[in-house]
Order: structure tokens, then sequence, then C-alpha cells
């Protein structure tokens, strides 16, 4: 069908791309090109409210307050097919096709990543519904325009497909929407059990853990157990000198600060916390230090005696 001119300008379509449509709207999301195209999705969404089933069970719910994120948990031990739950003013919604699904965020709308128009918005006719359409540039190295389809009625984004012949034949649609249906607030609630975003990361960090110390045991047990330390050179040529008063300086190198002080004056190197080795010692006249950049550092009687060797008589 041939696409027909149209009263309205890009930058009155922009802000009904940034709103939720208060009409209702279920469909079955086509997914065609980069995503997994056996995958069965079906949304239902009505104002700031969202319900997306994934093969006819639940990944994603907002009733506008709280969101239920069932794809955050998938891979998780210990979740037990529990959603995570979150603030909705803070969620963002990250799952398949995400603008048609959920308005993109102003700040999606800036720079050029298919966010200019390539031509003047039209009309046609997309899935049986009345639509605006519009051709979005591609940004440098992609592949386009991206032609998205906008309901007339109700404001909902109903499809996107990358016009070019490189683009891999992308494209995401809601096939056959029922915009304007009654549907019940059921949809979008969840009122079985489910875990907070920290009790989430607490799983994971015991998982992490539970691999970390299985490896360790792997080690022990069939490459070598007991205590294991190896020497190593420090490359501590300064690369940066600070005089000081007394004859003293405060030395950088690559992976150390080091200092010689006048006996009783200010540390020129103190201690910066858990992260960092310090050794110190003193000569007749002046107090030295070295703090290597390093927790791994073991600063022991031997780097002491090294280091004494080297610096001990100066001073």
């Amino acid at each position: 069908m041939e696409r027909q001119s149209t009263g309205i300008e890009w930058n009155e379509l922009l802000p009904i791309l940034l709103g939720y449509p208060s009409d209702s709207l279920h469909a079955t999301l086509v997914m065609r090109g980069d995503g997994d195209s056996d995958v069965r999705y079906e949304v239902w969404r009505q104002g700031r409210k969202l319900r997306v089933e994934k093969d006819g069970s639940p990944d994603y719910i907002c009733d506008g307050e709280t969101t239920w994120s069932f794809e955050e948990a998938t891979g998780v031990q210990g979740s037990d097919g529990r959603p995570v739950a979150s603030d909705a003013r803070k969620a963002v919604y990250c799952g398949p096709a995400q603008g048609l699904c959920a308005p993109r965020r102003s700040s999606d709308w800036q720079g050029s990543d298919f966010t200019t128009p390539e031509g003047p918005v039209t009309v046609e006719e997309f899935q049986g519904r009345d639509c605006w359409t519009v051709a979005l540039k591609a940004p440098p190295r992609k592949a386009g325009p991206l032609r998205m389809w906008v309901d007339r009625d109700s404001g909902y984004p109903l499809g996107e497909v990358n016009e070019s012949s490189e683009a891999g034949d992308y494209g995401r649609w809601f096939e056959s929407p029922e915009i304007g249906i009654p549907l019940d607030d059921s949809l979008f609630t969840w009122d079985g059990p489910s875990l907070t975003q920290s009790e989430r990361h607490e799983l994971i960090a015991k998982e992490l853990e539970v691999l970390r110390k299985t490896g360790v045991e792997w080690f022990v047990d069939n490459i070598m157990s007991g205590s294991l330390t190896a020497s190593a050179i420090v490359d501590i040529a300064p690369q940066d000198i600070g005089r000081r008063d007394g004859g003293g300086f405060l030395a950088r190198s690559e992976g150390a600060y080091y200092s010689m002080t006048r006996r009783g004056g200010e540390a020129a190197v103190g201690d910066d916390g858990d992260h960092d080795a310090i050794v110190r010692w003193s000569t007749a006249g002046y107090d030295w230090a070295f703090r290597f950049e390093n927790p791994h550092v073991i600063c022991d009687d031997a780097v002491r005696d090294e280091l004494g060797r080297r610096f001990g008589g100066q001073g």
C-alpha cells in the first residue's frame, strides 16, 4: 500500500513515543533476525503495567509500582523459580523488543543511534491498524534505516523493521494486536514468593564462593598443596622525585612509593589503607618507608633485608 502523507511532524510523534498509552494492548510478539524465532512471546500492556510471557510462562510482570523479573533469576542457584522484585520507578525493562514493550527513555533519543528521521512521518496500514510510520537513520557503522510503526488511535509502537539488506532480516512487531479490550488486573500482579535484589546478589555471591572453593580444592588435590609463594622482582627505579627539607626525598616508581625523611620529621609515606604493603626501617639520621601498591607483596624479613642492603648505608 502506498504511504500517504500526514499532518503530524516528527517533533509531535516523539512525545507520543515517550508516553504510556492508557488503552490496553494484547498481542503475540514476533521476533526476526538476531533473536530466537522459536521462542513464543505474548505481551499485555496498559499504561505502566506490563506482562510478558515466554512460551506460556511469565517472564516479566509490572503493576506500575513493582516489577517481577523471572529472567533476572534465571540460572541463579537457590532462586527456585522466584522472580526478582524491584521498585518500578528504578527498574528498566530489558527483555525482548524493549522499544515495543516499554517506552524508550528520553536519553535514548539523544545521539545518533536510530534517533533521527530519514524522511517525513507518513501513514499506512500495519498489522490491520492505521499507523504512523517513519524511517530512522542508522548511526555510523550500522545498517539501516530502521522503520517503525505507531498506532494512531492508541499511540502504541507496533513494530520496527530494519530495511537494509545488510541487517540480517531484523524485525520486531506485534502480530494481530488487540487494542482497547478489557484486561484483568491479575495479569499484572504476582502473589507468589519473590526475591529482593539484595537476596539475588547474596545467592550469586554464595554460588561464586562455592565455585572458588571447589577450584582451590581441585588444585590442592591434583596440583600442589601447602604454602605456595614465589619470589619476584619489583621495579623501584624512581620516575618522579620530590626533594624534602634536610636532604630527604619522596620517590614514585611503577610499583611503589618510598621516602627518606630526617629523623623525627613528618612521614612522607603514610599508611593508605588495606591495599598497600608497608616496610619501614631507620638509619642513623633518617627514617625510611616503602609502600608497595600491591596487597599481595609479602613484606617479610627478606624484603626488609634486601631494601636495607640497597639503602641502609644512606643517611
